[in-house]
């Protein structure tokens, strides 16, 4: 009889369930979540810019000046292997007004424009600091460099009546060289991966 009345109780007595539903989120919280997200990006971004820094040997100006120098050098040499005459000329006659031999000037002109060159570079190195793939930096630098020197030939043909255009091969090869010797200034200032990875035991 208890367990008849027991069983009565049970199936007479209604238990409510709530139904408990998620608040829908309005425009404010989106925002809200956009900016999270914005801050998260804004400091791991913050982040490996610093940890570039940290894993290069050297800053990039300094990498780059020293590349600049051995570019600009080897541009030159470009231009005096290939109008050996010409560039031998135009030296004499700088070494007869400063009166020294055509020796020293010559060395003169690889200091100066090697130093030229120096400036450059570090200038360039500074730009692209963050682009740290060798190739695509090589394809950036040779367009650049290449294109800076047909626009400077340009000028001089157009302003100088024809002047130049028997440089204009060595100028653009020499351009061509300078860009690919700066752009190992990228592997010269950053350490390899197992310099600044920790050792995983």
């Amino acid at each position: 009889m208890v367990h008849a009345a027991m069983s009565n109780f049970y199936e007479d007595e209604e238990i409510p369930l709530l139904l408990v539903r998620r608040a829908k989120r309005g425009p404010e919280d989106a925002h809200l979540e956009r900016d999270k997200v914005t801050r998260a990006q804004d400091r791991e971004t913050t982040w490996t810019q610093d940890s570039y820094a940290m894993r290069d040997r050297m800053r990039p100006f300094t990498a780059g000046g020293i590349m600049g120098f051995l570019a600009g050098a080897s541009g030159l040499g470009v231009v005096h292997a290939m109008v050996p005459a010409l560039v031998l000329r135009e030296v004499a006659k700088a070494a007869q007004t400063w009166g020294v031999t055509t020796s020293i000037g010559l060395a003169v002109a690889y200091v100066t424009v090697g130093s030229c060159g120096a400036l450059l570079g570090a200038c360039f190195a500074a730009v692209t600091r963050y682009l740290r793939r060798f190739v695509p930096l090589l394809l950036w630098a040779l367009v650049f460099f290449v294109s800076v020197a047909m626009l400077v030939l340009s000028l001089v043909r157009t302003y100088a009546h024809g002047a130049g255009a028997s440089l204009a091969p060595s100028i653009l090869t020499a351009a061509a060289a300078y860009a690919i010797i700066v752009s190992f200034e990228l592997p010269l200032r950053m350490r390899s991966r197992s310099e600044w990875e920790p050792e995983v035991s």
